[in-house]
């Protein structure tokens, strides 16, 4: 068998997984392509959808995982607009409350998953991977948010871990939950270890 031939069983082995892998940023660049220059013909094109992107996510990081708030759609508005005025320095408060509608609405896609298409060469057909960022949940009258696992594995591989180990990544999120002292969230946390181990 030659070597060629060995490495194209290695990269047809692998590509699915690979995939997989990438599947979760997708949402991000996607997101960063379609940024806000069409939005009101462009006069917000200087917001930075990619920093709004992880800055949101973060927040619900924190008020989901740490906090364990449920999010409503008007505590991450109120967030959104507070970014918009501080750092982009939007003051009127009809224009903030409609563009951070129009930027929560963007990272929700409209309700719809994000979707990620690729060829598969071992089956020799595309496959369909669907990502979301942020889910909904209607309960006792109230719509809620919170993030997806691929939305917290995705921030979480933007940081410096310099080890590529998706252990040393669930290790981070295991820390980060016992000292708010998450256990429910720790528990799926360690699950996620112990399958990977």
């Amino acid at each position: 068998m030659s070597e060629n031939h060995m490495m194209m069983e290695d990269v047809i082995g692998s590509h699915s997984e690979r995939m997989k892998n990438l599947s979760k940023y997708y949402p991000f660049f996607k997101l960063w392509d379609n940024s806000l220059s069409l939005y009101k013909d462009g006069i917000y094109a200087e917001v930075d959808m990619p920093y709004m992107t992880l800055s949101i996510i973060r927040y619900f990081i924190e008020e989901n995982q740490f906090n364990r708030k449920k999010v409503t759609y008007e505590m991450v508005c109120g967030f959104i607009r507070e970014l918009l005025e501080e750092d982009f320095h939007i003051y009127d408060s009809d224009e903030k409350k409609a563009l951070a509608s129009f930027i929560f609405d963007k990272l929700c896609n409209d309700g719809r998953p994000f979707v990620f298409s690729w060829f598969d060469p071992k089956d020799k057909k595309k496959k369909v991977f669907r990502v979301r960022l942020i889910e909904s949940r209607y309960a006792n009258g109230q719509m809620t948010f919170e993030l997806t696992e691929e939305a917290i594995a995705f921030y979480l591989d933007t940081k410096e871990i310099k080890d590529e180990s998706r252990i040393s990544v669930e290790n981070v999120l295991l820390s980060k939950m016992v000292a708010s002292r998450n256990f429910k969230g720790g528990l799926s946390v360690l699950m996620r270890i112990n399958q990977e181990v």
